[in-house]
This record gives C-alpha cells, sequence and structure tokens, in this order.
C-alpha cells in the first residue's frame, strides 16, 4: 500500500506522506476548514502527527487517506480519505485548498475514489456528511447519488456548531 496511487484525467492520489508536511500544515486554513470537524492547529508538530497516524492507519486497512496532487505540475491541492474502511460503511472525506477551489478537483477526485472502493471495498452504503452551508461540497454528494439520511448540529474540534446533513451513498456494482 505504501506506494498505492489512483490516477484519474487530472489528479493523481496517492498515500498521505511527511513530505507534504509543509503543504497540508500550510493550506489546511480557517477558510478552508470552516465548514469540516477537523480544524486547523497552530503547531506544525499537530499536523506531523496526524500524517504519521493517518499514513499507519492506511497501511494497515483502517482508513486509506490520501493526498490530491496535480498530474501535470505536481501541485498539492488537498486531502481525501475512506474512513471505517473495515466496516459495512465507511466514510468518505475531502478538503481542497483555497487556491485550487473551483476547478471540480474535488468532483473529480471523489468520483474516482468512490470508483476505486466500489471495485475494492466490500461495503454497503458509504456515508458522507457536509455542512449544509457547504455548497460545494453538497454538490458532489447529490452527483454521486447521496440520500440525506439525516440532519442536526455537530461541533467542530473547536467546539463551534455545524449544522450537518448526513448522507448515504450506494455502492455501484
Amino acid at each position: 500500500m505504501k506506494d498505492f496511487k489512483i490516477i484519474s484525467e487530472r489528479l493523481l492520489l496517492k498515500i498521505i506522506s511527511i513530505s507534504y508536511l509543509d503543504d497540508i500544515f500550510k493550506e489546511f486554513t480557517p477558510e478552508v476548514a470552516r465548514f469540516l470537524i477537523p480544524q486547523p492547529s497552530n503547531d506544525i508538530s499537530d499536523t506531523l502527527n496526524f500524517i504519521i497516524e493517518s499514513r499507519e492507519n492506511s497501511l494497515n486497512g483502517k482508513e486509506l487517506q490520501l493526498v490530491i496532487i496535480s498530474k501535470d505540475s505536481k501541485e498539492f491541492l488537498g486531502c481525501i480519505g475512506i474512513h471505517d474502511m473495515n466496516t459495512k460503511n465507511p466514510s468518505f472525506g475531502l478538503w481542497i485548498k483555497e487556491g485550487a477551489w473551483n476547478n471540480g478537483y474535488g468532483k473529480e477526485a471523489m468520483v474516482v475514489l468512490k470508483k476505486w472502493a466500489d471495485s475494492n471495498m466490500d461495503y454497503e452504503v458509504a456515508r458522507y456528511s457536509s455542512s449544509k452551508e457547504n455548497l460545494a461540497s453538497l454538490k458532489i454528494v447529490e452527483f454521486l447519488g447521496g440520500k440525506i439520511i439525516s440532519k442536526g448540529v455537530k461541533k467542530n474540534f473547536n467546539g463551534e456548531p455545524l449544522n450537518s446533513i448526513n448522507y448515504t451513498i450506494s455502492k455501484n456494482t
């Protein structure tokens, strides 16, 4: 799994690694995270710990945490993952750096990751949560055929409320 890659038309998704520490620390900003449960830290060691833990969990099959890279320019664009991989209801997560918004990278990355999951994982339905204010994220999950299962308020890591919409996404067989 160390050299794992998923390739799409414009993107390369590969296992998170320490070589992306500075990019992740710099680009996971309060603006990027305003609709997310995880929140940025002012301490780069927190980002390092996230990468180490995510990589370990990816290598042992608990999750698949990937960086999103431009195939042509090799520019870091964001992170995407599948959590709870060893269950019948894994969950997808995604963030794109602010400088890369409005280019369709999130949709392209999620589509290719879901296609990989459908071919390589034994799951019933995937879960995807989004803030109701995050229109880009809502468009992606709706494009994937997501069905609303619940709405509510969750708190992010800073204790701030998020108006959450929880979806299931069916496996394509």
